[in-house]
């Protein structure tokens, strides 16, 4: 669906409008549409796959690059250049 509503904005309209629609038409998707709007609470459960509903492994920690500048407290100010 992501894919059909940016197609019709950034590239073909007609075509992307055509992807929504066929997208929309699909029995799978009416009935996970009508679920959804049974009970909100179950959009996760029909809208994402069983692998999308897995937790995301933690992101290793990024490596801060060097800082520049005066060492950490220390300022144009406060070592009395200014």
């Amino acid at each position: 669906m992501w894919a059909a509503r940016l197609a019709t904005a950034v590239e073909d309209r007609e075509e992307g409008e055509e992807l929504t629609e066929r997208v929309l038409a699909d029995p799978g998707v009416k009935a996970a549409l009508e679920e959804v709007e049974r009970d909100p609470r179950c959009w996760r459960d029909v809208m994402l796959s069983a692998e999308e509903r897995q937790p995301r492994p933690e992101e290793p920690p990024r490596e801060e690059p060097p800082r520049q500048g005066p060492p950490e407290g220390e300022d144009r100010i406060s070592a009395g250049e200014v």
